[in-house]
């Protein structure tokens, strides 16, 4: 009985681990698209790319559009974790 059980735990154990590393992956993606700091700077390196000619006005206001939509989208999943 007590065997079972431990070849049990011990063969979830990979499993555990693997969804671990998938909630932890899944994490860091949602920081990287959704969070505030990294849509701000984002922000800031459109805005610099429009102010030296390297993308056109229409360009910058896809992206800006864009982004601004990851902002809002992440300020509306804070507001439902609270």
């Amino acid at each position: 009985m007590i065997v079972t059980y431990l070849l049990l735990q011990t063969a979830s154990l990979p499993l555990t681990l693997f969804l671990k590393l998938v909630e932890k992956i899944h994490e860091q993606a949602w920081e990287e698209m959704y969070g505030e700091e990294n849509i701000k700077r984002d922000l800031m390196r459109l805005q610099l790319w429009l102010e030296t000619k390297e993308i056109t006005e229409e360009e910058y206001n896809r992206a800006e559009e864009i982004l601004l939509g990851r902002l809002e989208a992440a300020w509306a999943a804070a507001k439902q974790e609270v």
